[in-house]
């Protein structure tokens, strides 16, 4: 028990929203999924647009989290600087791929 309590510990300080911690404290050890798992996503989905629009206002309570399963929703797409390719572009690719 002490393990879990710890293990809830570090999941409570990572987690953005602090509402109703003796919930989120039941639905944790309910958790059979390992710790890393949980943290692993929360820091992918606390960097979401979803996450940080209006002041963290659509940040799930932590119990909803963990009861939904939360930690296995898609990741968002990671934001990247991509732009379209033009034709002489796609020709030249196009012939590499023939000449490989």
């Amino acid at each position: 028990a002490a393990a879990k309590d710890a293990e809830f510990d570090r999941f409570w300080a990572e987690y953005p929203r602090k509402t109703d911690k003796k919930k989120a404290r039941a639905a944790f050890g309910r958790i059979k999924v390992p710790l890393e798992t949980l943290l692993d996503a929360l820091r992918i989905q606390k960097a979401s647009d979803q996450w940080q629009r209006d002041g963290g206002r659509y940040i799930p309570h932590p119990t909803t989290w963990l009861n939904g399963e939360r930690w296995n929703d898609a990741t968002p797409e990671a934001k990247t600087d991509r732009r379209e390719l033009d034709c002489d572009e796609l020709e030249a690719i196009r012939r590499m791929m023939e000449d490989s």
